[in-house]
């Protein structure tokens, strides 16, 4: 589980019409380690590189939009939350290679990739709206372990959760409807929501079990620990 630790003297950015900042980046590049940048209402077409520890905060649902090109959020720094978004039209919705972080109530919608992790271990996933990809809605790829995906609706993608070179995820209460799943490695899969076709796969010697998904195409073996 990730710990976010903020700063006793941290500062509070906003960001919006007749706020201190209309850019959410320029927000970022002002802002000290542990600032909590606060993003109300509106359409901001940006690609948002975060290289230190923050909290973004959005009020009203803001919507980033990288208009076809690169990531709306690339998360470079540990330690931070993104919370309330709109990501869209986006390579990747939020690119990660970073730990510790937490990313929830957002909806990731008409990108390539929904959250793409690399090399990025110890993050919470949660209460996400992920739909409507070219690819995958979460992809963890090369070290992307110990990571907690909980409580999202995964829908309408070509794989919902894709898994690669990745290990000891927990995986739980999600809900994955229209999409493929693909995983490798040992993770845990509990509790899971979906309708109509049910699948339920164990490794020999394992118990419990793993999400229930709707009118996916492909389920791997999966451990359960």
């Amino acid at each position: 589980m990730s710990v976010i630790v903020t700063k006793v003297n941290s500062a509070t950015i906003e960001v919006g019409p007749g706020k201190e900042y209309s850019c959410i980046q320029d927000a970022v590049n002002n802002a000290n380690e542990g600032d909590k940048i606060i993003v109300h209402n509106g359409i901001y077409e940006e690609n948002v590189i975060v290289n230190k520890q923050l909290t973004l905060q959005g009020v009203g649902s803001p919507v980033i939009d990288a208009k076809g090109f690169g990531n709306p959020i690339n998360l470079y720094a540990g330690n931070s939350v993104v919370d309330g978004f709109v990501l869209c039209n986006g390579r990747s919705g939020l690119y990660m290679v970073s730990k510790d972080n937490v990313i929830k109530n957002n909806t990731i919608k008409e990108n390539q990739y929904g959250i793409y992790l690399f090399k990025s271990g110890g993050n919470v996933i949660e209460q996400n709206l992920i739909d409507g990809y070219l690819r995958d809605g979460l992809y963890l790829l090369t070290k992307s372990n110990n990571n907690v995906i909980s409580g999202n609706m995964i829908n309408d993608n070509n794989g919902s959760i894709r898994i690669i070179a990745s290990d000891d995820n927990k995986i739980s209460l999600n809900s994955m409807v229209n999409n493929s799943v693909v995983s490798k490695g040992d993770h845990q899969w509990d509790n899971g929501i979906g309708k109509g076709r049910y699948y339920s796969f164990f490794d020999e010697g394992s118990e419990g079990f793993i999400d229930t998904v709707d009118d996916n195409s492909q389920m791997s073996l999966t451990k359960y620990r």
